[in-house]
């Protein structure tokens, strides 16, 4: 089945301006002027508690779970704040800690995951939000190379089965060329490239920013 959705935001390594846009989009900074729409709808510039109502959720670079909750209590506050609250079940959350390999640490309090774990239970908490667009920053960071194979095999998974748009901040070349079907990179705050993957290391100018010609000819290679 075809991807739907998936999209990457790269930057240069930091001021670009990335982490800014996620806060202007699940509204944990509030836009002084102009419109963020989703699905072709305005959304309404307000907090994300109300954000989410509208089918958006989000995970952080620093784990944001809370720690000295069990992760079944995790998944089922997420539920319960999420954009469809009825579905707060036992039941529920049951079958999304199966859905993301979490039931043998449902009583297990999230301080004491692995990283891996942990990074699966802020996107397992996003899922029980009941999304339509998930935002991503750098969940692959830290991560060994089995771990982020893992990672990404979830998220291709929810974005073929569920039909959820991913928007990802990420700097590991692998995953980003490996999930994306469309990269944005920013630079300076503006967008420098808007395309498919396969272009990106072909483009003069993200080459001279931000790639450098050895990883570009790695990456044309593996294209």
């Amino acid at each position: 089945a075809p991807r739907r959705g998936l999209l990457i935001i790269l930057s240069s390594p930091s001021g670009a301006g990335k982490t800014t846009l996620f806060d202007l989009i699940c509204g944990l900074t509030i836009a002084d002027r102009g419109e963020i729409t989703a699905g072709g709808t305005a959304l309404p510039l307000s907090r994300p508690d109300i954000r989410v109502k509208h089918g958006l959720a989000r995970s952080f670079q620093l784990n944001a779970a809370f720690e000295s909750l069990s992760v079944a209590d995790n998944l089922l506050l997420s539920a319960r704040f999420g954009r469809t609250p009825a579905i707060a079940t036992p039941e529920r959350i049951a079958d999304v800690a199966a859905e993301f390999d979490l039931t043998d640490v449902m009583e297990t309090p999230a301080g004491a995951l692995s990283v891996l774990q942990s990074k699966i239970l802020m996107l397992a908490c996003a899922c029980c939000a009941d999304p339509e667009v998930i935002l991503l920053d750098e969940p692959v960071g830290g991560l060994s190379p089995a771990e982020i194979d893992a990672y990404r095999e979830i998220v291709l998974r929810l974005n073929r089965d569920e039909g959820i748009t991913f928007l990802v901040i990420e700097h590991v070349m692998p995953f980003l060329m490996s999930i994306s079907n469309r990269v944005i990179f920013l630079h300076e705050g503006k967008v420098a490239f808007d395309g498919a993957p396969a272009d990106l290391a072909r483009d003069r100018r993200i080459v001279s920013l931000y790639l450098g010609e050895t990883v570009a000819s790695l990456l044309t290679e593996d294209a």
